[in-house]
């Protein structure tokens, strides 16, 4: 197959690694054989000391017929939001020929279909700024473990629960050029938890155009070396671990969103009791840990600038 042609709805997958020669090369494949090509990847490793680099150079000559493959070194990892928000300051400083980009994980699986789907979503829908789908969970194996995730993480940008609760992966992401280009200020301006989580936040404080394909389009991989990871609430051990991280996560949403402030003058930051009604009103998480976020707030939540 010849590399892809010039095209409306350019599309650039951006993939960070570090060490993940264990899982990496179904991901690759994966992408290798998606129905529609991706017209660049990119890959930013961070400090890579197992096999991930030789797995990407192998990667590169074996598609060199179908898609560009640029990979970029760097010495130190910073961690997963810093990787992604440094490649895509990187992306657009070079100034390439792209109308969309999709996030990748380097330990994920795409179906074969997933970059059809999302170009065909921004074709129907001009003007999109942010597209995302549903996903389910696989093990290591990549066996389906779980169900379809879109009840409970649909994201329209509008809910003030967005503040609080990071709602979709970045591997199910789709982000436009327009949309980066005009929130570069807010994403690169805080120092984000995660890079996906600070997507959405800028899309809410930019009511900006969202869309959902509401098909399941990536398996999420759980394993032991999940940064972020999805576990059963249920579990008693799981929900008292997620109840005594909710005052360090409250204390940290209060420090993005302060620095939100210092970075946009039209963001006005919601009532504490309207985001967690917010937070209960779209079912976004169990209504006990909602109790233990909402007692958090209530002592830490930043106030409007006078």
């Amino acid at each position: 197959m010849a590399k892809v042609d010039a095209r409306a709805n350019r599309v650039i997958v951006l993939l960070c690694t570090h060490n993940g020669g264990r899982m990496l090369e179904p991901q690759l494949r994966s992408i290798s054989n998606q129905s529609r090509p991706p017209d660049m990847v990119l890959v930013h490793d961070w400090g890579s000391s197992d096999t991930t680099l030789e797995q990407l150079a192998h990667w590169q000559k074996e598609t060199q017929e179908l898609f560009e493959v640029q990979v970029f070194r760097h010495q130190q990892a910073p961690g997963p939001a810093r990787s992604f928000v440094q490649a895509l300051a990187d992306t657009l400083d070079r100034k390439l020929q792209f109308d969309w980009v999709l996030l990748c994980d380097q330990d994920d699986l795409w179906r074969q279909d997933k970059i059809a789907e999302f170009v065909a979503c921004a074709d129907q829908n001009p003007g999109l700024k942010l597209i995302h789908c549903d996903y389910e969970l696989i093990n290591e194996a990549g066996d389906r473990i779980g169900r379809s995730l879109c009840g409970s993480r649909r994201f329209d940008g509008r809910g003030a629960s967005t503040l609080v609760v990071s709602v979709v992966p970045g591997m199910c992401m789709a982000l436009s050029r327009n949309f980066l280009t005009e929130s570069r200020s807010l994403w690169g301006g805080v120092d984000w938890y995660m890079h996906d989580w600070a997507f959405c936040i800028c899309a809410h404080v930019l009511d900006a155009p969202v869309a959902y394909i509401d098909k399941i389009l990536v398996g999420y991989r759980q394993h032991n070396s999940n940064i972020q990871g999805l576990r059963q609430w249920w579990v008693i051990g799981e929900l008292l671990r997620r109840i005594q991280r909710a005052r360090d996560f409250t204390i940290l949403t209060h420090r993005q969103l302060s620095q939100l402030q210092g970075c946009s003058t039209s963001f006005i930051v919601p009532n504490k009791f309207d985001v967690v009604t917010s937070v209960l009103r779209d079912g976004l998480l169990p209504r006990l840990l909602v109790l233990a976020v909402a007692i958090r707030l209530a002592m830490h939540w930043p106030r409007n600038r006078v």
